[in-house]
This record gives structure tokens, C-alpha cells and sequence, in this order.
């Protein structure tokens, strides 16, 4: 299959910018962008484009995006008032975020907490 990139112009790219942008994450869009910034850049060094029509085809902004931030090491003392707050009302919320604290703690990850399922507990086995 062949693919004529040497006849892409900046609306073509701008709509694949577009597109990349409503379909993926930005860092896996803007890897997207640049491979498609090289691409044209080799079919400018080929002959196959004119300067003009490379930096135009080529001249589209990264794709910003929001990060969050990252977390902090929380010091035993909050880990005990987490537990205390979470143990001084009797309701299975409480036990529920108790438990989860628990295993927090002795290093599930956070995405493996939230898959954890009820089935995934096995009582006899204790695990």
C-alpha cells in the first residue's frame, strides 16, 4: 500500500491533529505528531515537497495536556488518624475505606485496589 505524504498541506495535517487529539492521550498524540513531522521532513529532503509546503504541513503545536500531579508519602502518624477516623462510626463504609487503607498499606497499588471485587476474597483461605 502506498501513501502520497509528499501531498499532504496544513489542512490535512491540522485535521489529523484533530483527530489524533479527540482519540488519544496527548503524550501518545504528540508521538504521533512528531512521527508524522519526520515524515514530511524526509519527504522535504527527498525533493518531494517544497519548503514551503513542508513547513506548513508541518508546523502544528504539540497537544497540551492536564497531568496530575503526583502524590506524597504520607507519614505514619495521618496513616493512624485515617484508621482511627475510619473505626470510630459503625458503618460498613467505614469498615469498607478501613480495609482499604489496610491493603494500601501492605503495597497493592492503587489500580489493583480499585479492581479488587468481593469474589476476589477467599474467606477459608484468608487471602
Amino acid at each position: 500500500m502506498r501513501f502520497p505524504w509528499w501531498e499532504l498541506r496544513y489542512q490535512h495535517t491540522s485535521a489529523i491533529r484533530v483527530r489524533l487529539q479527540e482519540r488519544y492521550a496527548p503524550a501518545t498524540a504528540n508521538k504521533a505528531l512528531s512521527a508524522l513531522r519526520r515524515v514530511l521532513q524526509e519527504c522535504w529532503r527527498l525533493g518531494l515537497m517544497d519548503v514551503e509546503s513542508y513547513q506548513r504541513a508541518a508546523d502544528l503545536s504539540n497537544i497540551q495536556g492536564e497531568t496530575i500531579p503526583a502524590g506524597r508519602d504520607i507519614s505514619p502518624g495521618e496513616v493512624w488518624a485515617l484508621m482511627a477516623d475510619c473505626t470510630k462510626c459503625d458503618r460498613n463504609i467505614d469498615y469498607r475505606d478501613a480495609a482499604v487503607l489496610a491493603v494500601l498499606l501492605v503495597g497493592l497499588r492503587r489500580s489493583e485496589v480499585v479492581s479488587l471485587d468481593l469474589g476476589n476474597y477467599g474467606v477459608w483461605q484468608r487471602s
